[in-house]
């Protein structure tokens, strides 16, 4: 038999039948110069808030970049640890990396490839400020037990939704449930954009560890 090539990606295959009113409408921007935080980036990030039932949603540049900057607002540094899964996309990681603190890996089940959460609390240190649950190929993680886990242990809890939007834990849209959910819209992601482009839910105050009981 004769062999076969299965492309990896087929971008254009998305827009297949859309091809003259995208390229108006692109043009429509480019020649109203409101291609930068524009109106059409303000009906997306409320029409994507709607979709989830998140309160709130700011697109940013990236995935990556909406993961540094939840992690900057939860205020993690230098000296903090932030426990992640051991298989995901590598910008997981780096977005802890570049904010200075260290990643702790967790691994991840043999049946669906999530964090295996059973392994969780054995991670968890002195220095753990949050832990980054990741939901992959469509599939979500049990975001409720993951948030009691980091509860318990007085940290925060942080969703990377980038290759499950839409995906639901126990009911609920992933990314909603948590102090922030990071999505991406690169091209190979389940909602892709034409290019790099990523969303970010507003998240809450972060946890704080109690303070340490006076000594008697």
């Amino acid at each position: 038999m004769g062999g076969f090539t299965v492309p990896k990606y087929r971008y254009p295959a998305q827009f297949a039948g859309g091809e003259r009113e995208l390229l108006d409408r692109i043009g429509e921007v480019l020649l109203r110069g409101g291609y930068v935080l524009g109106e059409e980036v303000a009906e997306f990030e409320r029409r994507l808030a709607g979709y989830l039932g998140a309160a709130h949603t700011v697109g940013v540049n990236s995935g990556t970049d909406a993961l540094i900057l939840t992690l900057d607002a939860l205020g993690i540094g230098p000296g903090d640890e932030v426990i992640t899964v051991a298989n995901s996309f590598h910008a997981t990681a780096q977005a802890i990396a570049r904010r200075g603190a260290t990643p702790v890996y967790v691994d991840c089940r043999d049946d669906d490839f999530l964090m295996d959460l059973d392994l969780l609390p054995a991670a968890f240190t002195e220095r753990t400020r949050a832990v980054i649950l990741v939901h992959m190929f469509g599939k979500a993680a049990d975001v409720p037990r993951a948030a009691r886990l980091a509860r318990d242990a007085g940290v925060t809890l942080v969703e990377d939704c980038a290759q499950a939007i839409g995906a639901r834990s126990h009911g609920v849209r992933v990314g909603t449930a948590s102090a922030a959910g990071c999505w991406s819209f690169a091209p190979s992601k389940n909602l892709a954009a034409a290019g790099d482009a990523g969303a970010g839910q507003r998240p809450r105050r972060p946890a704080r560890r109690p303070a340490p009981a006076s000594p008697a």
